[in-house]
């Protein structure tokens, strides 16, 4: 069975490897669709510190259940299935008391623990989730984003009718908005980017900010001189990570959402004088099956996606064109494995 392995020397080498059910609570998926983004783009480049290589790229994908143990009554075989990129590692303390959601080693697909660019892949039957009927599998690749945005708007603590800024009109700051508008919260969404914020718009986000000297003039405007309740940075690298400090209003909650690859160099002076409070998302594990919900009847609109869709022929080229340049979330690379 056929795996891509990245190497230490950042060199792509096809294997074969056997992928077997060995435990009870398993089963085999064969993999039929890979989207590579942006902490894929970070693996290749080298520039996770959290990476353990050699491993398996690949961090979202949809498979169908070709092998199943006896003792899962929900699972059958031909299902099509949700792959979880983020899963309890089984043996911390806190997995062993029961608490797998508080896991303290989470293992990360295409990071510190084998991701899904391969033919088939044996998995806890914990880790997938099934995907209803009205649920394609492209859309169904976007539901970690939609995850860690259920996970933001639960740290967020908004009320109805709050302004929340978004520093970042990339996916993740694009559905975090249109979340927080069907939570009837409304997000100020700003970028660099006028084609990104005027996507933003195509999808109903209406309050959309360059990020420049007339920023803060805005903020003031549409809050009616209160400043922001909340705000989330969601920008992988070009946005100040203070606005979301020096935008907000005294106590709000300040959250940093994304993959958890990136650095952010933060001045925290504005922070503390205003005694704000500082977090941290990097996963949604336990909104998976909401997240699907959500996609289910169609909460969040995508659209004019056009997907570039490429054969596991050509794996190897299409990591390395990575490497390249940042991606144009409209235009994803899906690997058909199928």
């Amino acid at each position: 069975m056929k795996v891509w392995l990245l190497q230490k020397s950042g060199y792509v080498e096809m294997q074969d490897r056997p992928e077997k059910v060995t435990e009870q609570m398993q089963i085999k998926v064969r993999i039929s669709k890979v989207l590579l983004s942006e902490p894929d783009r970070e693996l290749m480049l080298g520039q996770d510190p959290a990476a353990v290589l050699p491993v398996i790229p690949g961090r979202s994908a949809v498979g169908v259940i070709s092998e199943k143990c006896d003792c899962s009554i929900q699972l059958e075989k031909g299902m099509r299935v949700y792959l979880h990129p983020v899963y309890a590692c089984g043996v911390c303390e806190n997995c062993k008391s029961g608490m797998p959601l508080q896991c303290t080693d989470a293992k990360v697909a295409g990071c510190n623990a084998h991701g899904f660019l391969r033919e088939f892949a044996v998995v806890s039957l914990n880790d997938v989730t099934i995907l209803p009927p009205s649920v394609s599998e492209e859309v169904a690749l976007f539901t970690e984003w939609l995850a860690i945005a259920e996970s933001v708007l639960d740290t967020l603590q908004c009320s109805k009718g709050d302004h929340v800024l978004v520093l970042g009109a990339n996916l993740l700051g694009n559905v975090i908005s249109q979340l927080l508008i069907y939570r009837q919260i409304v997000p100020v969404l700003v970028d660099h980017d006028p084609e990104k914020l005027a996507y933003a718009k195509h999808c109903g986000i209406y309050y959309t900010f360059l990020c420049d000297e007339t920023l803060q003039e805005n903020v003031v405007r549409v809050t009616g001189g209160r400043l922001a309740s909340a705000a989330v940075h969601a920008s992988e690298r070009d946005i100040d990570p203070s606005l979301a400090f020096s935008l907000s209003a005294p106590r709000a909650n300040v959250v940093y959402a994304g993959f958890g690859q990136r650095d952010l160099n933060v001045n925290l002076r504005t922070a503390m004088a205003r005694k704000q409070r500082i977090f941290c998302v990097t996963e949604g594990k336990k909104h998976i099956a909401s997240a699907i919900n959500l996609l289910a009847n169609k909460a969040i609109a995508l659209p004019d996606l056009h997907f570039d869709y490429h054969g596991a022929d050509e794996i190897k080229s299409v990591l390395e064109s990575l490497k390249q340049a940042p991606q144009d979330f409209r235009n994803p690379p899906v690997i058909r494995m199928l």
